[in-house]
């Protein structure tokens, strides 16, 4: 790897939340000496073809970007971004990819959800793109083979509704089988909530293991 300096670390929220939601990890990172990017983006407003595009723009304004190894760190729908947006940078660049959550194969929640429409006005275009039947129907696009990609799943639903959507094995909006890539280089699961993951010790721990070793630590 790049000594520290040179190595940049893109943050991408999920859906209905703002850069703040990544900030403990960027705090994190930033104390190792990481240079971060934890972009806003209008998660509500835009498909997640359209959010990759608006933070494609964002990434290419970054100084000195040329010489920076990029990597990146994302919660929920931010994976399914990060799948659309990395085909757009030169792939050489890019090297680790660690998501918290991802509904890689689509959420049963966002299927039960987009059945109403008062969620499918506050959710906007993205929610449909994250039920189960549009990624079976529009597969997302897969993740460039030379990158190291690390996905931690959450074992911890505090949404009772959600027990009776959700098969076993939930962090009360993705299931550990959803979360899974056919490529990937590790995979966790922690006692961690979807909605909180963000701020859970052990996981910005193992965010921090992967981005140095390409690995996470073994679950204690």
């Amino acid at each position: 790897m790049n000594s520290l300096h040179n190595e940049l670390v893109v943050l991408l929220h999920g859906i209905g939340r703002t850069s703040h939601s990544m900030r403990r990890i960027e705090k994190t990172l930033r104390k190792q000496q990481y240079q971060t990017l934890n972009i806003d983006y209008p998660s509500r407003q835009k498909s997640i073809v359209s959010s990759a595009d608006n933070i494609y723009q964002q990434i290419l304004t970054y100084p000195q970007l040329e010489h920076l190894t990029i990597h990146f760190v994302t919660h929920s729908m931010g994976g399914l971004v990060a799948r659309h947006l990395l085909h757009k940078l030169p792939l050489e660049k890019v090297q680790r990819i660690i998501m918290l959550g991802p509904p890689n194969q689509g959420s049963e929640v966002a299927d039960f959800v987009y059945a109403y429409k008062l969620f499918r006005a506050f959710y906007g275009p993205a929610l449909e793109e994250m039920t189960t039947t549009y990624a079976k129907s529009h597969p997302y696009p897969a993740l460039p083979s030379h990158c190291e990609v690390g996905i931690i799943a959450g074992s911890f639903n505090i949404d009772p509704i959600c027990y009776f959507i959700l098969p076993s094995g939930n962090d009360g909006k993705v299931t550990f089988e959803s979360t899974k890539l056919e490529r990937m280089t590790d995979h966790l699961i922690l006692r961690t909530s979807h909605s909180f993951m963000m701020y859970n010790p052990n996981v910005i721990q193992q965010i921090s293991h992967f981005l140095a070793h390409g690995r996470f630590l073994p679950p204690f």
